[in-house]
């Protein structure tokens, strides 16, 4: 009996490893993760350019403008800051740039060629491997956490709670609509506050609360937040509520409140300390940013921090005001398609995106793994099968 392996069962392998997993016990996984964006360039892009006069991609053509409008100034800022740093700016560009394009152009084909519950289904599985072998390392030999500089094997302890979400995510998308399987769906979203509060991740939390909340919302009401200008409006307040916040902070009175009753001076005063000398930073290269991944060491030379603190402000510091406005633009032409048949289906990952914007507000979280979810998000919304049809 021969075992027959999908062509897009092999090209998810390969995407999920270069853009959702990261394996940090494993010295060599840089190079694996890199191996694995080639790998998935090379199955996409020329499937996809030969579809792309066809219907079933034409249909993306809107959403496709602001993905390559986003990755050209990406490419943009590598090349101007090339130079910059001893990151190799323009390799590593070029590499985010890939999986950009791997992320949206094999989600349209796998989703014209109808294969996109399969591949989601390969997610799912790949997420379920990786947590089981994750949390029993976390649980039973936390030696490792410390030995690699308190990491788990998929990364920091947010990485470790936003996986759970992932796969609390895959699951209702990929099952159907019945009463068990939303009753395992919520065992999931508890686990994953469980995780959140065993590895003391307040943003985990706050992000499974986010879920929590937005999951006893009345459908009717849900539609409502499903809105460009919503999440427009929520992306701004976020990224701003804690440098305004900071100001107020800095007050003498509020000082003397943090650093006398409530005794936590260090984290507070490291915060505005970034937020006071950050934008003078950024308004250096307003308009292109200093390359992708750059902050690190731009930021720790002028002995600001180790990142922003902020994702926008990460995401000013890397392509600039103008590839930050793409990158808007696309969470809001993405969001902007939810208004077709299976939008119910995409929600459980607009959920997600919900999260990353409140988490952005002091975490770095309008990566990849952001990206992703709008990718995912505009296939689903486009597809004419049938995907919540297992179990």
């Amino acid at each position: 009996m021969s075992l027959k392996i999908k062509r897009d069962t092999i090209i998810a392998f390969f995407l999920y490893h270069a853009i959702f997993i990261n394996i940090k016990y494993l010295n060599v996984y840089t190079y694996i993760e890199q191996a694995c964006i080639l790998l998935s360039f090379l199955f996409i892009v020329p499937d996809f350019l030969m579809k792309v006069r066809c219907k079933s991609i034409r249909k993306y053509k809107y959403i496709n403008s602001c993905v390559l409008a986003f990755c050209v100034s990406i490419f943009i800022s590598g090349i101007l800051n090339r130079n910059t740093t001893t990151n190799n700016t323009l390799a590593m560009s070029i590499l985010y740039v890939m999986s950009i394009l791997n992320i949206f152009f094999g989600f349209e084909l796998f989703e014209a060629r109808k294969n996109m519950r399969h591949v989601l289904c390969v997610f799912y599985r790949l997420t379920v491997f990786y947590i089981i072998i994750n949390d029993f390392l976390m649980l039973f030999i936390n030696r490792l956490y410390v030995q690699f500089g308190e990491l788990y094997l998929i990364g920091n302890k947010f990485s470790v709670v936003i996986t759970h979400l992932f796969l609390y995510a895959l699951y209702k998308t990929v099952k159907k609509d019945k009463k068990i399987n939303r009753i395992i769906a919520n065992v999931l979203l508890l686990m994953a506050t469980v995780v959140a509060i065993y590895t003391n991740c307040m943003t985990g939390l706050v992000g499974c609360l986010v879920i929590f909340v937005i999951e006893i919302i009345p459908d009717a009401r849900k539609k409502k937040i499903v809105s460009p200008w919503v999440v427009a409006i929520l992306l701004c307040f976020f990224s701003t509520i804690l440098i305004v916040y900071s100001e107020i902070l800095s007050l003498p009175i509020m000082q003397d409140l943090i650093n006398n009753i409530l005794h936590k001076e260090g984290t507070i005063a490291s915060r505005l300390f970034i937020y006071t000398h950050v934008f003078e930073v950024i308004n250096r290269k307003i308009y292109w940013g200093y390359g992708y991944n750059n902050s690190y060491p731009i930021l720790t030379k002028l002995g600001i921090g180790v990142n922003t603190q902020n994702g926008v402000l990460e995401n000013l510091m890397y392509f600039g005001s103008i590839g930050t406005a793409f990158l808007i633009l696309l969470l809001c032409a993405t969001v902007g398609e939810m208004k077709r048949e299976n939008t119910k289906k995409a929600y459980p990952f607009f959920m997600l995106v919900i999260v990353f914007i409140v988490a952005s507000s002091v975490e770095i979280m309008l990566g990849i793994k952001f990206i992703l979810c709008l990718g995912i998000i505009n296939s689903i919304c486009f597809s004419e099968e049938k995907i919540g049809e297992i179990g």
